[in-house]
């Protein structure tokens, strides 16, 4: 469990990790790329313009400092 210590408007003040035992390796990765473009339908060139038009609207506010609490 994660505090934010001095979360802006609109941002959590605690967040949960998950940690996993594995990653996926590269080949899984791919696989499960291609599963998402086959699902979203849309090519790598049309997902990379809609991720582009975002600047239009997300502004850069600072950055974030988490704090690990650990409970006894």
């Amino acid at each position: 469990m994660m505090q934010n210590v001095n979360p802006r408007p609109g941002e959590p003040d605690l967040i949960l990790v998950t940690r996993f035992k594995t990653i996926p390796d590269a080949a899984e990765q791919k696989r499960r790329e291609a599963v998402m473009r086959d699902h979203s339908k849309q090519t790598d060139a049309q997902m990379s313009a809609a991720s582009g038009e975002r600047a239009k609207y997300r502004h850069v506010m600072g950055s974030t400092l988490w704090q690990a609490l650990v409970f006894h």
